[in-house]
C-alpha cells in the first residue's frame, strides 16, 4: 500500500477520493524528480561502468545471438497458429535452410520465386508439407 493510503481509514471516502485521483503515485514516489536517480548512478558509477563495457563486448555476438534465436521464435510464431511441428523438426529445417541458403547468398539477393522452390526436409510421418512451408516463410522472415 502506498504510504497516503496507509494512513487513511479504508472504508472512507477520503481513501476513495484519494485512490481515484490517481496523484498517489506521483505525489508520493515523485517520478519527475530526477534527483535520487543521479544520486544511484554516482553511487553505482563503477557497476554502471562493467555494463557498459560488456554492452560493448555483447554487441559484437548480436547477430550470432539473433541467428541461434531464429528458429525458436520461428517455431513459436507457428504453434500459435496450430502448426504441429516440433521444436527439433523447427531447427531442422532451419539447418537445411542455413545450408542450402543463408551460408552461400545474401539474403538480399534471393529471388521470392526461388525461395518458393526450395525443397525442405522430410522432418517425419503425417508432418504436412504446408505446415513446413508455414515454417519456412517464418523463418525466412
Amino acid at each position: 500500500m502506498h504510504k497516503p493510503l496507509a494512513s487513511i481509514d479504508k472504508s472512507s471516502s477520503e481513501c476513495e477520493e484519494l485512490a481515484r485521483s490517481g496523484k498517489v503515485w506521483e505525489d508520493y514516489f515523485r517520478p519527475a524528480d530526477c534527483r535520487p536517480y543521479a544520486a544511484l548512478q554516482e553511487e553505482y558509477k563503477d557497476l554502471l561502468g562493467q555494463i557498459e563495457e560488456f554492452k560493448v563486448l555483447m554487441k559484437a555476438d548480436v547477430p550470432l545471438l539473433a541467428k541461434t534465436l531464429v528458429a525458436e521464435y520461428a517455431h513459436q510464431s507457428v504453434f500459435i497458429e496450430n502448426n504441429p511441428l516440433r521444436l527439433g523438426e523447427t531447427r531442422r529445417v532451419f539447418d537445411v535452410l542455413t545450408e542450402k541458403i543463408f551460408k552461400h547468398t545474401p539474403m538480399a539477393s534471393i529471388c521470392a520465386d526461388d525461395l518458393v522452390q526450395l525443397t525442405l526436409p522430410h522432418v517425419g510421418p503425417g508432418v504436412d508439407s504446408s505446415h513446413l512451408n508455414e515454417l519456412k516463410s517464418h523463418i525466412l522472415a
